[in-house]
């Protein structure tokens, strides 16, 4: 072999030893139209998956959470405040319409304590009287204390309570009823449903309380 066919020889060899090898990977070869659009549908395929997922999670989170703070609104109003004022009411219709939302509430109490615990897995809700939403119904009925406390220093008690206790009502019952709308929970729909009603009709007991004859 003479020097040029050599060199040739050589040249030809290098080539070949940095041609791409057959078995490697190229990934311009995969990136055809068919294959992009197949992508693309499955990430908004799994983005909407994940949506959906979550928002469902928030329904669940959310009737439990109403049922809690519905259960802590109740204990509060009962302990701490119908314990306090409904005894030192003149009217004695307005103490016997207390008298009845005490029980009321006493069984919304049960009936959210049973279900929290057969459906939500919470054995004893008043463990979470240290968590924020139990915590947030403390600090509204120290607010609705407070607006009853000078109420009777100042000999208004049976008037502002009639306003305060429809209020407070109202919250309670949108509490109930948005749960009752949210929850799959078969008991929890039914005692929500039970409750709704109690509670709808001492409300209008409260509202149309005839105010000017106390």
């Amino acid at each position: 072999m003479d020097k040029m066919a050599y060199l040739q020889q050589i040249a030809s060899d290098n080539k070949n030893h940095h041609k791409p090898s057959g078995s490697g990977f190229d990934i311009l070869s995969y990136l055809t139209p068919r294959n992009i659009l197949i992508a693309v549908i499955s990430i908004f395929f799994l983005i909407g998956a994940s949506l959906l997922f979550n928002t469902k999670k928030t329904i669940d989170t959310r009737d439990r959470d109403l049922l809690i703070r519905s259960y802590f609104m109740a204990k509060y109003l009962n302990d701490e405040t119908i314990s306090k004022y409904g005894d030192l009411l003149k009217s004695s219709d307005l103490r016997a319409y207390t008298a009845s939302l005490k029980t009321v509430l006493s069984e919304l109490m049960l009936t959210e304590s049973k279900s929290l615990n057969e459906e939500f897995g919470i054995e004893d809700v008043s463990d979470l009287e240290e968590d924020t939403i139990a915590q947030d119904e403390k600090s509204k009925n120290k607010t609705l204390n407070s607006t009853l406390e000078t109420a009777h220093l100042s000999a208004h008690l049976d008037r502002v309570l009639v306003r305060e206790f429809t209020l407070q009502l109202t919250y309670l019952i949108n509490y109930q009823t948005e749960a009752h709308e949210r929850t799959t929970k078969p008991n929890a729909k039914t005692a929500t449903d039970t409750e709704i009603k109690n509670l709808t009709n001492l409300k209008n007991n409260y509202a149309t309380f005839n105010t000017k004859a106390v």
